[in-house]
């Protein structure tokens, strides 16, 4: 899929390093939710980052070999980094809750620092980060085209934005609430996003779809104010 999206681009090796990069940031999320203290805590997300993380290993090398002379340096990182978490925290499947992962703990770090030194290998600058504030703000926005959508007769439109909603706007905020210890909160608004698309996709009343949109924007609040506090990781230092 990344192949046939970017080969149609006038850059096609920089477009498919610049989705590489996403996609190890991604990872790097989806194993936060999925393992907390070098133990599996949720299956699901765990195995979306593993299996997420072998089409990394598959597609990165192939990238990598087109990186410019001046991003060699960065290249040999990003390939580093690849290779040590090939033969450590993924090097075995599991679908057992509590099962023990190797170098858990360096894993998000790590994907991390791939992500940037894939960036650099190819002069790509990554896009700053938005504001707590603004990507809140962004979620309210597409949650309220969710329900217009879906007042207006387009459930497929509205099932869209409820969806974006959640991929590509609370995603985001979930590492930072995980550092700060607030998982069931993380794991209770993937359930109630969930929600709103289920009851959309099942043609229920309008107002049972507003209800639940409620449900979230009232939890949003409290991710605010969680955010507004310091993490966990960043007490320590």
């Amino acid at each position: 899929m990344i192949r046939t999206i970017v080969d149609e681009s006038p850059e096609p090796n920089v477009t498919r390093a610049a989705a590489l990069a996403l996609l190890a940031e991604s990872i790097a999320t989806e194993f936060s939710e999925g393992v907390e203290n070098g133990r599996i805590v949720n299956v699901e997300e765990f195995q979306d980052s593993w299996g997420f993380f072998h089409v990394l290993r598959r597609e990165l090398p192939i990238v990598l070999s087109t990186a410019p002379a001046s991003g060699q340096r960065a290249r040999t990182e990003a390939q580093e980094d690849l290779e040590a978490l090939a033969q450590t925290t993924f090097a075995q499947f599991s679908d057992a809750p509590g099962a023990t992962i190797a170098e858990a703990d360096t894993a998000r770090e790590r994907l991390q620092h791939l992500a940037s030194e894939l960036r650099n290998a190819f002069g790509i600058t990554a896009s700053a980060p938005s504001s707590t504030e603004e990507q809140l703000s962004k979620i309210r926005d597409m949650l309220a085209a969710t329900l217009q959508a879906y007042r207006t007769g387009d459930p497929d439109r509205a099932y869209e934005e409820a969806a974006n909603a959640y991929r590509e706007s609370f995603e985001a905020l979930e590492p930072a609430l995980l550092e700060r210890g607030h998982r069931e909160l993380v794991e209770q608004l993937e359930r109630d996003f969930k929600a709103i698309r289920d009851a959309i996709r099942a043609g229920r009343p309008v107002e049972k779809v507003e209800q639940l949109i409620r449900n979230v924007e009232s939890a949003l609040e409290e991710v605010a104010e969680v955010l507004r506090s310091p993490s966990l990781r960043g007490a320590n230092w």
